[in-house]
């Protein structure tokens, strides 16, 4: 069940929290790096210092990369989102075009003439907080497209054609594991580090596990800061299920300012396991190690 209490914080201005210390997914002390909650190329200001060693902010890179250099990358390109290799951006976009006879041509387009769509996936809620059994996998149940730069309709009439296609092939296990680390990096950014065995998440971002669905899912809600219109919105919910099981579940909204559904991800419960093996999935204790 929901609680009422929520903690928010607006991602738009630059704000760093105290030095963790130690690197948040396995405790090494080593070569440590700040970690961007979320992503910076996201436009993401929350940083989280002395948090990643080097080992485990080279998987949650890995991740990143697949989300913001796949299906995010041609809106983050004419978005103008940052980048800290501003020299490998392309200069052009390819855009499909539906001429008069419905025919299908393909033009390079200059970025600042260019618009491009982003689409969100929407997933099925977290199955643990539907009272539902595991699953393995996350289910799409639907979709949001974002629009970036030119305006549709007068970038098909510059171009004197009747429309224009676009696809996108939506990574939707990378997206949960950036989730994911989104998630749990923010919980412990606000309360601190807690046993590692009481989140499921570590497991999903080392690979481990496929059960993505059982945690994460999308979710109608409105955070306070939304009037701000920031472009991330984060916000923190305690749970607590008929056994008194305590736990929380954090609310993420990607790209809030366009007013898209959000998502929600239970970053921190307690004797998960024993919710995990219902369904026979292995979940082995997730503080025999990190993410190394």
């Amino acid at each position: 069940m929901l609680g009422v209490m929520t903690m928010i914080i607006e991602a738009r201005e630059t704000y760093r929290f105290a030095p963790l210390g130690e690197c948040m997914y396995c405790g090494s002390t080593s070569k440590l790096s700040d970690e961007h909650i979320i992503p910076y190329a996201l436009s993401g200001n929350l940083v989280l210092p002395q948090s990643s060693c080097d080992k485990c902010a080279a998987i949650t890179s890995r991740i990143e990369r697949s989300v913001l250099r796949g299906f995010m990358f041609d809106a983050r390109v004419v978005g103008n989102f940052p980048s800290r290799r501003k020299r490998d951006r392309p200069e052009t976009l390819r855009a499909k075009l539906i001429s008069e006879d419905d025919s299908i041509v393909e033009k390079e387009v200059g970025i600042s003439e260019s618009p491009a769509f982003l689409i969100l996936p929407t997933f099925a809620p977290a199955t643990i907080l539907n009272n539902q059994p595991p699953v393995r996998g996350i289910n799409i149940v639907g979709q949001e497209t974002l629009h970036f730069g030119k305006n549709v309709n007068e970038f098909v009439r510059d171009q004197r054609a009747r429309g224009i296609q676009f696809g996108s092939k939506v990574e939707a296990t990378e997206l949960a594991q950036l989730l994911a680390k989104i998630a749990y990096a923010y919980l412990v950014a606000q309360m601190g580090l807690f046993p590692r065995e009481e989140t499921p998440l570590l497991r999903l971002l080392r690979g481990e596990a496929d059960d993505g669905g059982c945690w994460i899912g999308s979710s109608d809600y409105k955070l306070q800061v939304e009037e701000k219109r920031p472009r991330h919105a984060l916000g923190i919910v305690p749970i607590q299920n008929a056994q008194g099981t305590k736990g929380f579940v954090v609310r993420i909204k990607l790209f809030a300012d366009s007013g898209c559904t959000g998502y929600e991800v239970v970053a921190r419960v307690p004797r998960w396991q024993l919710y995990a093996a219902q369904q026979g999935i292995q979940a082995d204790d997730p503080a025999s190690g990190g993410l190394t």
